[in-house]
């Protein structure tokens, strides 16, 4: 298997422009998994859902659900799937005090028995292309924040908090 990433992290306040974003780059939002098979039209935090799947208007024929029986949901099956998982990342239920690392992934090639089948062309450019004006919009490297990937805003919010990284670099903690 074959893929891209890009690891990140936002601030709170940036929510509501990478949405725009997604709209602008005319993304249609699906749960991971869910009850249907349709799209959702998300805002952050509002349902408790903090991992999606973005595909291209037009080509959501493309995504491959798979029926979970004993959960009675549909998942999508990211290998097999022309989508981008989105984790948004950000502060979870269960605590106010972590801010949890934002993804950006998707499954360029991926083994179907012993062949590894690439995934579409018009796919894997629109996914790149996503990626590539997120990171220029959205994204800078912070020398003095181990070199990761953040927004200005997220800069701001770990001065303001005196946040700090966990040993493996998945959050930031406010003490």
């Amino acid at each position: 298997m074959n893929s891209k990433q890009v690891n990140f992290f936002l601030a709170p306040e940036d929510f509501p422009k990478v949405l725009a974003f997604l709209n602008e780059n005319k993304c249609v939002v699906y749960k991971r998994d869910a009850d249907t098979k349709e799209p959702i039209r998300y805002n952050y935090n509002e349902e408790g859902i903090y991992q999606v799947c973005i595909c291209k208007e037009g080509r959501t024929a493309c995504l491959s659900f798979v029926y979970m029986e004993n959960r009675k949901e549909y998942y999508i099956d990211i290998l097999k799937s022309n989508c981008i998982e989105f984790s948004f990342g950000g502060f979870y239920p269960y605590s106010d005090k972590e801010l949890h690392r934002s993804r950006f992934y998707f499954v360029t090639r991926y083994y179907k028995g012993d062949e590894l089948v690439k995934k579409d062309e018009e796919f894997l450019i629109w996914a790149e292309d996503v990626r590539k004006k997120f990171k220029k919009q959205f994204l800078i490297k912070a020398k003095e924040l181990d070199n990761d990937y953040v927004t200005a805003n997220f800069i701001e919010w770990v001065k303001r908090t005196g946040a700090r990284s966990t040993t493996d670099g998945s959050k930031f903690v406010v003490e």
